[in-house]
C-alpha cells in the first residue's frame, strides 16, 4: 500500500503495453518498472497530483508544472518542492563529485548526493 504518482499517459501505457496482466502495483508495477526506467535512490520532496486540466492552466499563470522530462536518468539525489526536471536530462553525479555549488543552475551537490533546489528548473539535455 502506498501513494503513487503517475502522468496519465506513462500510467496508461504500463499499465496496456507493459503489464497488461499485473494486478498490483507495490509487488509487480513498481518494480518492473523501477529496472526499466531511470530513476534511482531518489528523493522528491513537495510532490503533489495535478489534474490535466490543472496542468493546462499553469503555463497560463506562469507558474512551472512538477514535472520529469522523458529520457531522463536520475540517480542518488534529492529534488526539492516545485522543481522542474527536463527532458534527457542526466542526473547521476558520474564523476563523484562530493561538494559543488551551482545555485545558478539549480543545484548543488553535498557528500556525493546531489541536491536540486527548490523552485528550480534544470534545463533539457543537462548534465550533472
Amino acid at each position: 500500500m502506498g501513494l503513487y504518482v503517475f502522468k496519465i499517459d506513462v500510467l496508461l501505457d504500463l499499465l496496456r503495453s507493459h503489464y497488461p496482466t499485473s494486478n498490483d502495483f507495490g509487488s509487480e508495477i513498481i518494480p518492473m518498472a523501477a529496472e526499466e526506467f531511470n530513476v534511482q535512490d531518489t528523493m522528491m520532496m513537495g510532490s503533489y497530483y495535478q489534474t490535466e486540466a490543472e496542468i493546462a492552466s499553469i503555463p497560463g499563470e506562469g507558474i512551472v508544472p512538477l514535472d520529469v522530462g522523458s529520457k531522463t536518468k536520475i540517480s542518488n539525489c534529492i529534488i526539492n518542492k516545485n522543481a522542474k526536471i527536463g527532458k534527457n536530462v542526466i542526473i547521476v553525479n558520474q564523476d563523484k563529485v562530493e561538494e559543488a555549488e551551482r545555485p545558478s543552475e539549480g543545484f548543488y551537490i553535498r557528500s556525493d548526493i546531489t541536491v536540486v533546489l527548490k523552485n528550480s528548473t534544470i534545463l533539457d539535455g543537462t548534465i550533472i
